[in-house]
């Protein structure tokens, strides 16, 4: 999906029977999806508490207090608190 620029947003159309469509004209709806383009450093120390930039866009301020990063593998990971900086960077810290 395409990554938009803070003042855009991506047009959606929803159908369950290809008759009967939400957000056609006049009333469309719109969608700010958020994405990832970069994690630096890609890689660090075991011990942790390395700040980790991931760069992207879609990073909104209604949705920081919930921002979180996810540092792991599907058997054993931990999630840690986010900080949304701008539209395009948020900061984690590694456990």
């Amino acid at each position: 999906m395409r990554l938009v620029n803070e003042n855009e947003a991506l047009p959606v159309e929803l159908s369950l029977n290809s008759d009967s469509w939400v957000g056609r004209h006049p009333d469309p709806l719109m969608y700010k999806p958020y994405g990832i383009t970069d994690v630096t450093p890609a890689s660090g120390p075991y011990s942790g508490y390395t700040d980790v930039m991931i760069t992207g866009k879609g990073f909104l301020d209604e949705y920081a207090d919930r921002a979180r990063c996810r540092f792991g593998i599907d058997s054993n990971y931990a999630i840690v608190d986010a900080e949304v900086l701008d539209y395009g960077k948020l900061v984690c810290r590694s456990p």
